[in-house]
């Protein structure tokens, strides 16, 4: 099984999918982190020198609150078009990877013979583990990389409740350690966008047998995800705290997500995936004929 699973980790991460979608994703990292120096802690660095010279009596002085990595991390800033970028492109960028290429293994028989030498317990199960590590590590390196890059010139300090500066409501999941220790909120937010990743690579696996287009099957989790973000978000705003297209933004805009509307949520989908990946694998064995790459 070990074997297996190795051999799957390493074709995953070398495909063109995984160079594309990290490349993408490194970017808009790297667009953020230039947009934030320019028009955010430049600004904020030119308020300063003006606020330091004013009078005790001036209706302006102690008007200046210095910011810190939160207020430009990719994941909570909201000044920029970045973040809604990044999390619209998220199911889109994890897919990429390793997600649809059980596809091709099917139409080129490459996966009936892996399942002749291993077994179809032993390859399925290494292929939903690759799948789901690239697919979450494309989204999770990015933003750790925009949060290093942010720290190098924002200091990693709380948010300063009386400067009303957080986009993340204090009444939130975590909203406690936003003032009192960001780097912790930023990594566990970068821990759940990992899962999500990799949840979103999954549900390309678990519809591949009920696609005959390559294309659509890559697709098929942006569009699921932009009808959960304008369809339920819109329609059905009560039920937000369980909208799996809104949890994976550190923002937390528009939500009320608890420890149980977050654990039911991430469980509920990887379990349906899980058993509906196994139930449409479980007997395919022969080239399916006509499918479109």
């Amino acid at each position: 099984m070990r074997q297996v699973v190795s051999l799957e980790l390493k074709k995953a991460f070398r495909t063109k999918g995984f160079y594309i979608a990290l490349m993408v994703g490194l970017l808009i990292s790297l667009y953020h982190t230039v947009w934030i120096y320019r028009n955010v802690y430049a600004p904020n660095n030119v308020e300063y020198e003006k606020v330091t010279e004013l009078g005790e009596m001036d209706k302006e002085y102690g008007y200046w609150y210095e910011i810190g990595v939160l207020d430009g991390w990719l994941g909570t800033e909201l000044l920029s078009p970045c973040n809604q970028l990044f999390y619209l492109l998220l199911p889109f960028l994890a897919v990429l990877p390793y997600g649809s290429q059980l596809f091709s293994e099917w139409n080129n028989g490459y996966a009936g013979q892996m399942i002749i030498r291993c077994g179809r317990r032993r390859y399925l199960t290494a292929r939903g583990i690759a799948a789901f590590v690239s697919g979450g590590c494309v989204i999770a390196i990015p933003l750790l990389v925009n949060f290093l890059s942010i720290a190098c010139f924002m200091p990693i300090i709380g948010t300063d409740p009386m400067a009303l500066q957080s986009v993340v409501p204090g009444r939130a999941l975590l909203g406690d350690i936003v003032y009192e220790a960001p780097a912790l909120y930023a990594a566990w937010y970068i821990f759940i966008d990992f899962i999500y990743g990799g949840l979103f690579a999954l549900m390309a696996l678990a519809i591949t047998q009920f696609c005959y287009n390559r294309f659509v099957l890559m697709i098929l989790p942006l569009m699921f995800n932009c009808c959960m973000y304008y369809g339920i978000h819109n329609l059905i705003p009560d039920i937000n705290a369980y909208n799996i297209s809104l949890i994976p933004n550190p923002a937390q805009q528009g939500m009320k997500l608890t420890w149980h509307s977050l654990f039911l949520s991430m469980s509920g989908m990887f379990l349906i995936l899980i058993v509906l990946f196994a139930a449409s694998n479980y007997k395919k064995d022969v080239l399916r004929t006509g499918a479109m790459e």
